[in-house]
């Protein structure tokens, strides 16, 4: 099962040293990969919260939003202050069943803010590590620009 996990290198947010996936023991990698799906869920809860408010504005303004054309096409210029959400909207698998999306989500991010551990960088003793998408080319551990 863990060949099914993303390979994700850790990342300290005070000094910007690397460790590559393969130098972070077991139970460390799935401490910092709970913290990285919460901050992914809190992410996609606040969208999710956005999507709602411009649902709401579209049905008060008598614009129909329960069917709309699937994929997701809405003009970004009709829209200059929701720029965020048409975005998300357009690009997003989102079903218009909000209810139980904000139900999943807060409910995972109920379990895993149970799970997350912070776990400090050992280069600096400082920052926290935090699984990052980009690393180094290389894969080899040490400092990045941040």
């Amino acid at each position: 099962m863990i060949a099914d996990l993303p390979k994700l290198p850790a990342r300290c947010d005070a000094c910007g040293y690397e460790v590559p996936y393969r130098q972070i023991p077991r139970a460390e990698y799935f401490a910092l990969l709970d913290g990285h799906y919460l901050r992914g869920f809190t992410e996609e809860l606040r969208m999710l919260e956005l999507v709602d408010d411009f649902r709401s504005r579209q049905l008060a303004q008598g614009i129909p939003f329960d069917k709309p054309e699937w994929p997701f096409q809405i003009q970004p210029e009709k829209y200059p202050d929701d720029h965020e959400v048409v975005d998300y909207l357009n690009r997003s698998c989102l079903t218009l069943d909000l209810v139980r999306r904000f139900e999943f989500v807060r409910n995972r991010i109920g379990q895993l803010r149970k799970t997350v551990r912070v776990l400090h960088c050992a280069e600096c003793g400082d920052g926290v590590l935090e699984l990052v998408e980009d690393s180094r080319p290389n894969g080899a551990a040490g400092p990045v620009a941040v």
